[in-house]
């Protein structure tokens, strides 16, 4: 019987604190990642301007 309720506490037990702080870091680096590709596409759209399908296949192929 103890093992019994011992299994359902570990069970229903919520996240550890090394769990969230990997989440919070896997976030801020999704972000910074998004943020810098925002910056390359603003400095290099006008550089693919003259061949637009190049600029598509390239930049916003990535998201696909």
């Amino acid at each position: 019987m103890k093992e019994a309720v011992q299994s359902q506490r570990a069970a229903t037990r919520g996240w550890s604190l090394l769990e969230l702080v990997t989440v919070a870091a896997i976030g801020v680096a999704c972000g910074v990642l998004f943020a810098g590709w925002n910056l390359l596409w603003g400095a290099a759209s006008p550089l693919f301007a003259a061949v637009l399908p190049l600029q598509y296949l390239l930049f916003a192929g990535t998201w696909v």
